[in-house]
């Protein structure tokens, strides 16, 4: 396995020289930027890059370069965005750019180096290198640098006296020790390597690749309890990266503790499903618990993946070898036995229904058979029968209190039950026995999505960020969560991001279009969403809200085309049917409104408020106006019913809805009685746009109602009439 040490920007350990050049030794403009907005662009766009925000970084310069095309600062830090995004040739076109106004600049030069040592052109970065030592002989991470890229050239002899010179200068460079301890622990220098990398962890003690790289030379040593501390420091470190977890398994079956190995292969294969060593492993685990079905499947799936592996060959011959065997000496094996293995083939065929039946008859057989219980509860869980799974595992659970694995295989059924708060209990016992276990946390931000626990959702999804270890469906969570904080700079970044590293995610599109039109930029709204329904035609969500820009933007036909085909794919989606509903009055096509207001949704909540206040605004535009004064009168009583209920903790939007029923009941200072308890409130983009929406609809559906007060709630609670873009 390769366990090359990556650039520290991607971990919690010491600066590489990369990233100290990046960060501390960035060199001062060459003159000053004669204009403020300058300056303030190119100090916003480094933070941009900082946070790894590098289209925004860009952007940002582009806009000075735009101005100043010789702007030095701006191209050289451009070039540098564009390296850290992995656009290499173009930040090196860049770094030439910048070095024409700029010869010699040996900041620039070093990041050229780094530059082609990321795109594996090592000639050239060693050229950039030994150019900028020219003038700064001494200068540590050009040193630093120039040592890796000699060991990364099979020079190893040469590379181990350029990082005895580095650290004779520079004592105290952690990252120089960890680097030559690798070189060492490569060469078989394993007391020497042990040695610079005991030095490294004292300097820096969040230096996760040294821990592991120690842990290796502990293992090769024979000292597996020292191994399994390092690779323990560095899973905690590190929990996104599949190596920490392999090694901590190998530590752990060294000394006997194969469960726990096999909960550890099982994290590192669901972060990397495809490596062949982690798959060995887990072979060789299952295979010593003497689970030799299991350990069978893993060894087959590594020889695909390997298959010129001799090592893996063997294995698997080993385990078919001992299967016959067993086979040969059970000529009428136990028939809860059979059974079971054959229900578990059929789980893992996606036949759950096979396989619950299998199960069942092996329970029958064999009442508390734990083993059984527990693959029934997966195979019920994933035929979607999860109450039936919940009682499986809960049977399970007591024998098996320290089991993480079982604990989140229910907290996923709760939560597929919509059970989500008995599902988050599961998921934090779950996570304070396996701490940092991906998928534990991607269902519990889940489950804290569905609960609208915004701040959780981003607390969970953090470290998954970091570790870049986040799928995209999560991160799309993650943005919506900032979005429904109000914090719409963070969630249109975090769309952006999303859709930069999954471009084929309709919902990534759809997320910043959503944010585009709570801001009132339509014209970047709708291009968003017509690339979220290119990728995904059937995808409500994007024609719905790109609906309601038309909707907002006066174009009903368009909106309601939308709408139809929105609420064909998704007929139970209630606010489609609303906003249908609305557009098909403000469109003139009342009794086709109505019909889209009297669709089933239930009686007394929230939901079936708003519908009844459009259905009675509709009646009211019609001129039924005796029909629309019972229908507001019914409204309101339903909206002071929620608010009582709710005291001072009251919903602004049922605040709202009760403020415009007044209104349209001609009842202008019962409303106004109630804007102070609105202004107390909390509200949000969203909550603006519809408060505008509600007065447009308000002012054409019912001219007589008292204009004053409604220009007064349109300045105070309305976000303003933005034009097109």
């Amino acid at each position: 396995m390769d366990l090359e040490r990556p650039d520290p920007a991607e971990f919690a350990g010491p600066a590489d020289p990369a990233d100290l050049a990046d960060r501390s030794e960035q060199p001062e403009p060459p003159e000053q930027p004669d204009r403020l907005d300058h300056v303030a662009l190119c100090v916003r766009a480094q933070g941009h890059a900082v946070a790894g925000r590098y289209a925004e970084a860009v952007a940002d310069f582009d806009r000075v370069l735009a101005d100043d095309p010789d702007h030095a600062w701006a191209l050289g830090f451009r070039a540098d965005a564009l390296r850290q995004a992995g656009r290499y040739s173009e930040a090196v076109a860049g770094f030439e750019q910048t070095l024409a106004l700029t010869p010699d600049d040996p900041w620039v030069l070093r990041q050229r180096g780094y530059t082609h040592r990321s795109a594996d052109d090592s000639r050239r970065a060693l050229a950039d290198l030994d150019q900028v030592l020219e003038s700064s002989p001494a200068d540590r991470d050009t040193l630093g640098e120039r040592a890796k890229l000699l060991k990364q050239l099979g020079r190893d002899a040469d590379s181990i006296a350029a990082f005895d010179d580095v650290i004779r200068r520079h004592p105290l460079f952690s990252w120089a020790y960890a680097e030559r301890g690798d070189a060492h622990r490569v060469a078989g220098r394993l007391d020497a390597a042990v040695a610079d990398f005991d030095r490294c962890v004292e300097l820096s003690p969040g230096d996760s690749y040294a821990l592991l790289n120690r842990g290796i030379c502990y293992q090769l040593l024979g000292r597996d309890r020292r191994a399994l501390a390092d690779f323990t420091r560095a899973v905690r470190l590190r929990p996104g990266v599949d190596a920490m977890w392999v090694r901590r398994a190998e530590a752990l079956i060294a000394l006997g503790r194969l469960r726990a190995a096999v909960a550890d292969l099982d994290q590192a294969l669901s972060l990397n499903p495809d490596r062949a060593w982690t798959l060995q492993r887990r072979g060789e685990a299952h295979s010593r618990l003497g689970d030799l079905t299991q350990a069978l499947a893993d060894l087959r799936r590594a020889h695909e993946l390997a298959p010129g592996d001799g090592e893996v060959a063997a294995e698997l011959a080993e385990v078919r070898r001992r299967i016959a065997e067993q086979q040969q000496a059970t000529a009428t094996p136990d028939e809860s036995w059979t059974l079971s293995h054959r229900g578990e083939r059929h789980r893992e065929a996606g036949e759950f229904a096979e396989a619950i039946a299998d199960f069942d008859r092996a329970l029958d057989l064999r009442p508390g058979y734990m083993w059984v219980l527990r693959q029934r509860g997966e195979a019920r869980r994933q035929a979607d029968d999860f109450e039936g799974a919940i009682a499986d595992f809960s049977e399970v659970l007591p024998f098996a209190e320290d089991d993480a694995w079982l604990w989140g295989s229910r907290g996923q059924a709760y939560a597929a039950a919509g059970r989500h708060r008995a599902a988050l209990a599961d998921f934090d016992r779950a996570l304070e026995l396996s701490p940092g276990t991906v998928w534990l946390l991607q269902d519990r931000a889940n489950s804290r999505y569905q609960l609208g626990d915004w701040r959780g959702v981003l607390e969970d999804t953090a470290p998954l960020v970091e570790a870049d270890s986040l799928d995209g469906p999560h991160r799309v969570q993650r943005a919506h969560s900032h979005l429904s904080l109000g914090e719409h700079d963070a969630a249109l970044a975090a769309f952006q991001r999303t859709a930069e590293l999954f471009s084929e995610l309709g919902s990534a599109y759809g997320g910043s279009g959503e944010v585009y039109r709570l801001l009132g930029r339509y014209d970047q709204a709708v291009a968003d969403f017509d690339r979220a329904l290119e990728l995904w035609p059937s995808y409500p969500f994007g024609l719905g809200s790109r609906a309601q820009v038309h909707q907002a933007l006066g174009r009903h036909d368009e909106a309601i085309a939308d709408l139809r085909t929105a609420t064909e794919i998704a007929p139970g989606i209630r606010w489609l049917q609303r906003v249908l509903g609305e557009n098909l009055r403000a469109a003139g096509r009342l009794d086709e409104a109505l019909e889209a207001f009297d669709q089933p949704i239930g009686d007394g909540t929230s939901a079936s408020a708003q519908f009844r206040y459009e259905r009675a605004l509709t009646l009211l535009a019609r001129g039924d106006t005796a029909a629309a004064a019972e229908a507001f009168a019914d409204v309101a009583e339903s909206y002071s019913a929620l608010l009582a209920d709710q005291g001072d903790a009251a919903d602004p939007d049922h605040v709202w809805g009760l403020i415009k029923t007044r209104l349209a009941q001609g009842d202008a200072e019962g409303g106004r009685a109630l804007v102070e308890r609105l202004t107390a409130l909390e509200r949000n983009a969203a909550f603006g746009v519809a408060v505008r929406l509600d007065l447009r609809a308000l002012r054409s559906s019912a001219p007589a109602v008292d204009s004053a007060i409604v220009s007064e709630l349109a300045d105070r609670f309305g976000s303003p009439e933005p034009g097109p873009g």
